[in-house]
């Protein structure tokens, strides 16, 4: 069995749909090299992100004229989630949201269940970096089919060596 299969069986999805890549920065870049941003709209990342997504679509926002949305931690006394912070960016402006399963600095576990419903009422891409969690916990079947790009280097919860991972690509 190929590694993409193998991929693939763990996400859910078909290994057709899986790429190898050498680093979450080559699979976001081509992730924002493939969705389609045009001038006015707007890109959603969450602040404290690691800036391997960060600076990608900073780039693409750049590029394309777009506003770059960056959703900050809720404070604590706010009784807001950071999924709550992200939903109510999205809107019929929204191009992209680049979030992630699991925020790096603290664990946070987002409901990217929500979220990919809300870029899907709003025909916003969503591309996750699954650094942190794929291979720890499921991503629900539900997100992935509703994900444009999901990126995941391989060399934490899926134990593989460094400069290996995996895209997956709905389209």
């Amino acid at each position: 069995m190929k590694f993409v299969e193998l991929f693939g069986e763990i996400i859910g999805a078909d290994g057709s749909s899986v790429s190898i890549i050498p680093s979450a920065s080559y699979g976001l870049s081509t992730a924002a090299r493939n969705v389609k941003v045009e001038r006015g709209q707007s890109i959603i990342v969450l602040g404290e992100e690691h800036s391997s997504n960060r600076l990608t679509w900073q780039a693409k926002s750049r590029e394309c004229g777009a506003s770059l949305v960056v959703v900050s931690p809720p404070l604590e006394d706010s009784g807001l989630s950071w999924t709550d912070a992200i939903c109510q960016e999205i809107d019929s402006s929204t191009a992209v949201v680049a979030c992630v399963h699991t925020h790096w600095t603290d664990g946070t576990l987002l409901d990217v269940e929500r979220i990919a419903d809300m870029c899907s009422e709003n025909s916003a891409a969503l591309v996750i970096d699954g650094t942190q969690s794929i291979g720890a916990m499921e991503l629900p079947k539900s997100v992935l089919e509703k994900t444009d790009f999901l990126v995941v280097p391989a060399f934490k919860w899926l134990m593989c060596p460094y400069g290996f991972g995996f895209m997956y690509s709905l389209g």
